[in-house]
Parts: C-alpha cells; sequence; structure tokens
C-alpha cells in the first residue's frame, strides 16, 4: 500500500512538472497571440507581463482601459488593439509611454499619453521613443504632456506612418542622433513646440505629412536626409527653418 501511495504521488509529481515546463515552453516557443485584460478575461492583465512571456515576434493585444504602464519592448513583438473600434490607452504616470529599443518591434493603433515630469526643472518626457532597428510605429494617436510625442535616436530607423499627433507641448516629432527611418503619412495639428525636429546628424526621410496649427518644421546640427510632398499649414512661427549646419 505504501509503494502504491508512493507510485500515485510521483505520478502527480511528474504531471505537475509537466503542465508547468508544458505550458512555459509553449508560451515561449509556439503561443502566438496574447490577450491583455485589466479585467482578468485574458492571458495576463498587464503589458508588461506578457511582453516579458511572450516568444519573439508574437502579437500582444491589448482590450479596452487605460493601462498606466512605462513600457520597453527589446524584443521583436507586436503591440495591437482587442478592439479595433476601441483602442486602449498607455499612459503611464512617470516615463515614456513605451521605447522600441530591440530589433523588429512595432506599435499600432493604439493611444499614447506621456505625462509631465514630476519636476518642471527635469527635461520633458517623450511618449513614443525608437532608439532600435527596423520598428514600425503606425497608425496611434500620439500625445505627451511635455513632447516630444515620438522620439527617434540612436541610430534608429524606424517607420512612422500614419500616426495622428494633436495638443501635443511639442515638438511633434523630433529626430536626432544620427537616426534615419521613415517619417511618413502622419497628421500633427495643434502642436505648442516645433512640429517636426531633425538634428544631431539624423538624416530621415519626412514625406507626405500634414501639419497644421503647429510650430516648425526645424533641420539643425548637421542635420541631413530628405523632405517632401508635406503640407503646412496655419503654422505659429516659421513654416520650416533650416540651420546650424544642417544640409
Amino acid at each position: 500500500t505504501v509503494l502504491w501511495v508512493a507510485y500515485l504521488l510521483g505520478l502527480l509529481a511528474a504531471g505537475t512538472l509537466m503542465a508547468l515546463y508544458g505550458r512555459s515552453l509553449y508560451e515561449r516557443h509556439i503561443k502566438d497571440e496574447w490577450l491583455v485584460d485589466q479585467g482578468g478575461e485574458g492571458d495576463v492583465t498587464s503589458i508588461a507581463e506578457a511582453i516579458a512571456r511572450a516568444r519573439d515576434g508574437a502579437t500582444i493585444r491589448i482590450a479596452p482601459g487605460t493601462y498606466a504602464e512605462s513600457l520597453r519592448l527589446d524584443r521583436p513583438l507586436h503591440l495591437r488593439p482587442a478592439a479595433q473600434d476601441s483602442p486602449p490607452l498607455i499612459e503611464p504616470a512617470t516615463g515614456p509611454c513605451i521605447e522600441l529599443a530591440g530589433v523588429g518591434g512595432s506599435i499600432a493603433g493604439l493611444r499614447l499619453m506621456a505625462p509631465a515630469p514630476s519636476d518642471p526643472a527635469d527635461p520633458p518626457v517623450p511618449c513614443i521613443v525608437a532608439s532600435g532597428r527596423g520598428g514600425m510605429v503606425e497608425n496611434n494617436y500620439v500625445g505627451s504632456a511635455s513632447g516630444p510625442a515620438i522620439l527617434v535616436r540612436s541610430g534608429a530607423d524606424p517607420v512612422v506612418r500614419g500616426n495622428t499627433i494633436e495638443d501635443a507641448v511639442g515638438p511633434g516629432i523630433a529626430v536626432t542622433s544620427g537616426a534615419t527611418g521613415e517619417i511618413t503619412g502622419n497628421t500633427i495639428g495643434s502642436v505648442a513646440g516645433s512640429a517636426v525636429v531633425v538634428s544631431g546628424g539624423a538624416s530621415p526621410v519626412v514625406a507626405d505629412n500634414t501639419i497644421e496649427d503647429s510650430g516648425s518644421v526645424l533641420y539643425a546640427e548637421g542635420a541631413r536626409g530628405r523632405f517632401e510632398r508635406n503640407r503646412i499649414g496655419a503654422s505659429t512661427a516659421s513654416a520650416i527653418q533650416v540651420t546650424s549646419g544642417a544640409a
């Protein structure tokens, strides 16, 4: 009887281990779609947990709601709304909304708003930061209480396409530190600061954007690249400024 009980306990322990490790292997190597729902109806309740557990290449769908999370994508993961007609809002209390720091990650169809710094003397807080390679920022609604709404830096080369930037303190989009990439088809409106800033030797393609009721497009500090087929209306400063060694 003792041996039979021990045998059953061994089977139970083995089954538990298989369930635990089997689930972990499934999540890391097979599961290609996650659902984040704060109400507990999804796979996880926070976006950060999904990012930590998902395999490379997985899509993370986010249920409607406000998520007070500052996120970092350092792997090729893809954030999407669970409901196209009700995108979630990512609005951290401190820090950027999200940083694309790895290779090939993407954000599409979300609403994002960055806070003002806790100390007014501190640097402004960007909402989306692209610092990795091959990223995609597409069809989002982006703002920042201090700006820039989207910051591309550190040699990054993202495609920033079809986003709406409104009522931001500004700048709307800043490309710096040798970054390249494509800034195309975005709508920038009612931005208090510069609508677009290209500086620090950056050389992006800035094309087919619509800029309304916002500050200048500014090329400075050795900036290069192409600026073409953009529409600028009702600028609150000089529409385009090229200065400080920009080409």
